[in-house]
């Protein structure tokens, strides 16, 4: 009989290598002048449009300065857009520009084909399976910010 301690031992074992396949893909699918951190930056920014310097560095688990050169040199590739919003002058305010929403989409629609395409070797029963799976753990897992 299955027991939570038994799937929570299997999660633990195939999460990992699943984000290996998706960095994987989506690093390769990137754009040359992008950098995994600035990838992973401008994928927090697709979830997350508006967010600020601090959210990013919490979400990267890196220091604010940290990320405020980052973002400083994505601003200059032209990938990301900088509001200061009136009624809060000390908040910035980021989201993407259509150049970096081409860099992300191009690398998460690649990404996709690829999983697809491993996907095929499983039966329809299994295509099955894994998608009720996923839609039970979706709302356990989901961060109290509703991302």
């Amino acid at each position: 009989m299955t027991s939570p301690d038994l799937c929570a031992q299997q999660l633990l074992e195939t999460i990992p290598e699943l984000m290996h396949a998706i960095r994987s893909h989506m690093r390769q699918n990137a754009d040359a002048r992008v950098t995994v951190p600035q990838l992973r930056c401008l994928l927090f920014l697709r979830r997350h449009p508006g967010c600020s310097l601090g959210d990013i560095a919490k979400h990267l688990g890196v220091t604010t300065a940290t990320t405020s050169t980052m973002v400083d040199r994505i601003v200059k590739q032209g990938l990301i857009k900088v509001t200061v919003p009136p009624d809060d002058r000390r908040r910035i305010s980021l989201e993407l520009s259509e150049q970096g929403a081409t860099i992300v989409r191009h690398a998460r629609d690649e990404t996709l084909i690829r999983i697809s395409e491993a996907l095929t070797t499983c039966s329809s029963e299994q295509l099955e399976q894994i998608h009720q799976a996923l839609e039970v753990l979706r709302p356990l897992f989901r961060r109290p910010d509703g991302s």
